[in-house]
């Protein structure tokens, strides 16, 4: 079994993700920590240093890399993965793909600071959120789950996961 979390930012994919692959069994992965750990830098300076077009070329690697042959994973991924339908074909293909989403009003207060996040490095972030929100909507939406997190806590939304993943 494997299960892939996407969605954007602040909408609680690696805390749901970690108690999942708890409860199941399984391990856990999340494709920022794979792809700081193949760059060999923090996310935040492959972006600053790099640029996005390179972070974006090591997500690719990194999804088709775990999911050529890793089994028995919950997937953590950046918020954008789902959005190059490269990356979607070969999600899909692998396991079951949960996308958690929330209100931008919610994912800013989630967020805080977002001094780690890159894409919140400008000056109106809400109209950027809901921007990106709007712009990946489809992509969130060709998911085999759909779950809006913005008033469900991290023990709701793993057993609502749970219940579609067995019955």
């Amino acid at each position: 079994m494997n299960i892939v979390l996407t969605g954007f930012m602040g909408t609680g994919k690696s805390s749901v993700g970690k108690r999942l692959a708890e409860g199941l069994g399984l391990e856990y992965a999340d494709t920022d920590d794979l792809i700081e750990a193949r760059a060999g830098m923090k996310v935040r300076k492959i972006f600053a240093e790099k640029g996005e077009a390179f972070f974006l070329a090591l997500e690719k690697d990194v999804i088709r890399d775990i999911t050529s042959g890793k089994e028995g994973l919950v997937l953590s991924t950046g918020g954008g993965a789902v959005i190059d339908e490269a990356n979607r074909r070969f999600l899909r293909g692998w396991g079951t793909v949960v996308c958690l989403a929330a209100s931008s009003g919610t994912i800013l207060e989630r967020v805080g600071s977002g001094d780690e996040r890159p894409l919140l490095d400008r000056p109106d972030r809400k109209a950027y959120v809901e921007e990106l929100l709007k712009r990946r909507e489809a992509a969130y939406r060709d998911c085999d789950l759909l779950i809006d997190t913005t008033k469900k806590g991290v023990e709701e939304v793993t057993e609502e996961i749970r219940r579609f993943l067995f019955c």
